[in-house]
């Protein structure tokens, strides 16, 4: 396997990021691995930079999958250092376990 085929590096912008007048830059590297008996160890870090205010955050996963026939099981941590807060996350962005099921994807 090369490096090519195991990390994947993303940018984005955005120049009216959710409708609100700010523009946005995101920058991230994800990584998947083969780590034996059929199972794959993926992790991801990412930053996202706004143009006004003090947004500004970093966000990460690690997760671990496994294909059985033609469906992709995966649990995986997400994580960020974001406080973000808004009328879909009252709390704030936190940490969660994500359990997929990918179908023949």
């Amino acid at each position: 396997t090369s490096f090519r085929e195991m990390l994947t590096f993303t940018a984005a912008y955005a120049d009216d990021y959710s409708n609100s007048g700010v523009s946005s830059q995101y920058y991230a590297v994800d990584g998947s691995w083969d780590v034996g008996h059929e199972f794959n160890l993926s992790a991801g870090l990412g930053y996202s930079k706004f143009s006004v205010g003090t947004g500004d955050y970093t966000d990460w996963s690690l997760g671990l999958s496994r294909q059985f026939g033609p469906v992709e099981i995966a649990l995986t941590y997400h994580d960020t250092d974001g406080s973000y807060v808004d009328e879909f996350y009252p709390d704030g962005a936190s940490n969660a376990v994500v359990l997929s099921f990918n179908f023949g994807g």
